[in-house]
């Protein structure tokens, strides 16, 4: 059952069934607004995710769906993503910003380098401490 699988599971079988490009196309599209495909918010979200369609935790304008998208970064990378992935980098979520920031971290990109480098003192810890293992990363590449 989806909603039984573990996310990485459920992004690597959605990315079997509509190709890379789109996948990301689709994760891109809740960043910009012009598509929140109920179908892949609950391929990112799983269970989770039919409580924010309902409306709960902010619907589909909430965080939830952006944090969601980003991890789905994290499995499926292009450059493509790199514009949500700034916008991701600039959310008013910690949340948003910390998975962003470990996409950046994983395939080291450094086109969002000066995105990252604020972020180093934000306000809270994790961001920190994420923004602090992404830099590590793009100086190693």
């Amino acid at each position: 059952m989806r909603s039984q699988a573990t996310p990485q599971q459920r992004i690597t079988a959605e990315v079997s069934r509509c190709g890379r490009l789109k996948f990301v196309a689709g994760c891109s599209a809740v960043f910009d607004g012009t598509d929140c495909d109920s179908e892949l918010i609950l391929v990112l979200g799983g269970r989770h995710a039919e409580y924010v369609l309902a409306g709960s935790d902010g619907g589909v304008e909430g965080y939830w769906p952006r944090v969601w998208a980003t991890r789905g970064f994290l499995h499926c990378y292009e450059p493509s993503a790199d514009a949500a992935l700034a916008a991701g980098l600039s959310h008013e979520s910690w949340r948003v910003r910390e998975m962003a920031l470990k996409v950046v971290a994983r395939y080291a990109i450094d086109a969002l380098f000066e995105e990252v480098v604020p972020l180093r003192t934000d306000d809270v810890a994790r961001v920190r401490i994420a923004a602090e293992r992404a830099l590590r990363h793009l100086r190693m590449a």
